[in-house]
């Protein structure tokens, strides 16, 4: 005999289905003349690959049928050895599209990525320990001291959206800082015809001295300067 869970499950299924079948039959067919979104890749999740064989990295990325990319925070610079918009060149050329650029929003004092700014296991702190004995820390552009620069190589490269990747939000001051430093650059954004856009993580949604982050930068930032890039 089935259980109680096992028939609401079942029962469940079959009322879902029954509501989305007629649907389903009235639409037009899901891979003849349909309309989609282009598909697009975060590079960061790459890793290593684009400094190793950016080139090639970038023809294989086109062959899998990806349309526009976003790319990963880049040392002060550097652009996988092209300018930017040699880059931008090289990628149209393979049919792809340079969407969005990743940037730091302030220093990083405890190294890089989003477990540095809310370190929470043992795993976290080795990589702040490995980031701080390398040095990388201090190579990564950031929006409070290097927005200007970023924004003008990004133009130059035709990027639409630049995207602040991380910034310290660990005190209700940071929380200030954050906000202030995110008006500041949409300005400078805005002016040379680009959007500037946060992306969020997981740590955004703590309390900080009883105010979620998210909501602080929601309310203080303007919404025309500041987009949100959501991570779901």
């Amino acid at each position: 005999m089935n259980s109680r869970r096992n028939f609401l499950k079942h029962s469940t299924t079959v009322a879902l289905g029954s509501m989305l079948l007629p649907r389903l039959a009235n639409s037009a067919p899901l891979t003849r003349n349909a309309s989609y979104p282009p598909i697009g890749l975060e590079l960061y999740t790459l890793g290593a690959l684009m400094q190793q064989d950016p080139k090639g990295t970038l023809q294989k990325i086109a062959a899998m049928g990806y349309k526009e990319l976003e790319f990963p925070m880049l040392p002060k610079g550097s652009y996988f050895g092209f300018k930017p918009k040699e880059l931008a060149t090289f990628i149209t050329d393979l049919g792809m599209h340079w969407r969005s650029q990743l940037v730091l929003g302030a220093p990083v004092t405890l190294g890089l990525g989003y477990a540095s700014y809310n370190p929470k296991t043992s795993a976290d702190s080795l990589q702040i320990k490995q980031m701080i004995d390398s040095g990388a820390a201090n190579v990564l552009p950031t929006l409070q001291n290097d927005c200007q620069q970023v924004v003008d190589e990004v133009a130059a490269g035709g990027v639409e959206y630049l995207v602040c990747a991380a910034i310290p939000l660990q005190t209700i001051d940071e929380l200030k800082r954050a906000a202030d430093i995110l008006n500041k650059s949409g300005e400078v954004c805005k002016k040379a015809g680009i959007q500037l856009a946060y992306h969020n993580h997981n740590f955004e949604f703590d309390e900080v001295e009883g105010q979620r982050s998210f909501d602080y930068l929601l309310n203080n930032t303007d919404k025309e300067l500041v987009k949100m890039e959501m991570d779901l």
